[in-house]
C-alpha cells in the first residue's frame, strides 16, 4: 500500500465517520431545520464505504501477518473502543435508571444487562432474527457484521484442511442470513485489493472514472434512486418496516454504493492524484479518533438529550453542541484507540496463556495420532 493511498484511505475513513455523526445529529432532532437542510439525511452509505475499506485493509493485512498476530491486532482494535464505550454507556444509563431519571423507556436491557453485555461483546446482536444494539449506540450494528467478517475471512486464510471447512461453516451457521447478505459488500474490498493492478488505466481515464463515480452517487441521492433500490430490496417482504432482514434490508442500494466505491478506489490507483503532503499529519491525527467518533457519538448525544433536551431552533446552540461533541470524542480517543498498543500487549499475553494451557492437549492428540500411525 503506497503512502499516497494510505493517506487517502485515512481521510475517507474520517470523513465517513463524520458523515455518520452529522446524519445522526440531524435525524435525532439536534439540528434545527435551517441547519438540517445542510446535513446528510442518512449515514448508511458511509457504513457501506467502511465495509469496502475494511475488506481492502484486511486483505492487505492478511498477506503480511500470521494468524496469531492477526487475531491479536483485530481484537485490540475492536475492543479498545467497544469495551470502554459500551461499559461506560451502560454504567451511566443504569445509574440514571436507578436514580429515576426520565427518558429510559427504550432501555429494556437494564433488567437483564449481564446477558445483553455477553451478546454485545460476542457481536451477535444481529445474528439471525436478532436486532440488539447497546443502548444509545446505534452504529454498533455494523460491528456485529464487521467483526464476524474478520472471523470468516481469517478462517479461510489461516486454516487448512477439514478444520477450515468445519469452522467456517459453523461460523456461517452462527451469524445467519443478514450477515450472509452483506458479506459481498465487504468482500468487494478484498476483490479490490487482489485485483488492483489487473487492468491498468491511462491517467485521464482514471481521473474521469473517479469523477464519474462521485457524479453518479450524487445523482442517486438527488433523484431518489437509492430509495427506489430500498423499495426493491424490501418488496418481497412487504416493505421496509415488515422486512425480517433488519439492518441488511437496504442491500440493493448497498451493493450499488459498494460498486461505486470500488470503481472510485480502483481508478485512484492510476489517476496520479492525492492529498497534499502538508495535510498528512492532520489527517493521520484525525484518523486516530475515527473509530471512537463513530461509536461514541451516539451515547453522548443520547445522554445529552435525556438530561438537557434538544437544541431547539437555535443554530448557535446546535453548533456549540456539535463542537463539544467532537472535542469530547477526541478526548475519549486518548483512552481508547490511541492506546491500542497497550490493548495489543494484553491480548498477546492472553493468546500466549491460552496456547500454554492448550499445549498438553495438543501433545496428547499428537501422541495418540502417532500411536495409531505405528499400528
Amino acid at each position: 500500500m503506497t503512502p499516497r493511498l494510505s493517506l487517502y484511505l485515512d481521510a475517507m475513513r474520517f470523513l465517513a465517520a463524520l458523515w455518520v455523526v452529522l446524519a445522526h445529529f440531524h435525524a435525532w432532532g439536534f439540528a434545527p431545520a435551517s441547519l438540517g437542510a445542510w446535513l446528510p439525511e442518512s449515514g448508511r452509505d458511509a457504513v457501506v464505504l467502511f465495509f469496502v475499506l475494511s475488506g481492502f485493509v484486511i486483505a492487505y493485512t492478511c498477506e503480511r501477518k500470521d494468524g496469531r498476530t492477526y487475531l491479536v491486532d483485530r481484537a485490540a482494535r475492536i475492543y479498545s473502543v467497544a469495551l470502554p464505550v459500551v461499559l461506560a454507556t451502560t454504567g451511566i444509563a443504569l445509574a440514571d435508571v436507578h436514580a429515576g431519571t426520565v427518558g429510559y423507556a427504550r432501555f429494556y436491557q437494564s433488567g437483564q444487562i449481564v446477558g445483553y453485555l455477553g451478546l454485545y461483546f460476542a457481536f451477535l446482536g444481529n445474528a439471525w432474527f436478532l436486532q440488539e444494539p447497546p443502548f444509545g449506540i446505534i452504529p454498533y450494528w455494523s460491528l456485529n457484521f464487521e467483526v464476524w467478517y474478520y472471523i470468516l475471512f481469517g478462517l479461510l486464510v489461516y486454516l487448512r484442511g477439514v478444520w477450515r471447512a468445519v469452522l467456517f461453516l459453523a461460523a456461517l451457521a452462527i451469524v445467519g442470513f443478514k450477515l450472509w447478505l452483506l458479506w459481498p459488500v465487504w468482500l468487494a474490498g478484498v476483490w479490490l485489493y487482489r485485483y488492483r493492478d489487473r487492468w491498468p488505466m491511462p491517467r485521464g481515464v482514471a481521473r474521469a472514472v473517479m469523477a464519474l463515480t462521485v457524479i453518479v452517487y450524487a445523482a442517486m441521492e438527488v433523484t431518489g434512486a437509492d430509495h427506489w433500490l430500498w423499495a426493491v430490496s424490501s418488496a418481497p417482504f412487504g416493505g421496509l418496516a415488515a422486512s425480517p432482514l433488519g439492518d441488511a434490508r437496504f442491500f440493493a442500494s448497498d451493493y450499488a454504493v459498494a460498486v461505486l466505491a470500488v470503481a472510485h478506489l480502483y481508478a485512484f490507483r492510476y489517476a496520479e492524484v492525492g492529498l497534499p503532503r502538508w495535510s498528512a499529519p492532520a489527517i493521520r491525527w484525525l484518523a486516530g479518533c475515527t473509530f471512537t467518533l463513530y461509536l461514541a457519538h451516539g451515547p453522548i448525544l443520547t445522554l445529552f438529550g435525556i438530561h438537557f433536551g434538544k437544541t431547539g431552533d437555535s443554530v448557535g446552540h446546535a453548533l456549540l453542541l456539535l463542537v463539544g461533541l467532537l472535542a469530547a470524542v477526541v478526548a475519549i480517543s486518548y483512552g481508547t484507540e490511541r492506546q491500542v498498543a497497550l490493548w495489543r500487549r494484553g491480548f498477546g499475553w492472553l493468546v500466549r496463556l491460552a496456547e500454554r494451557c492448550l499445549s498438553p492437549l495438543r501433545r496428547r492428540v499428537a501422541s495418540t495420532d502417532l500411536i495409531r500411525l505405528h499400528r
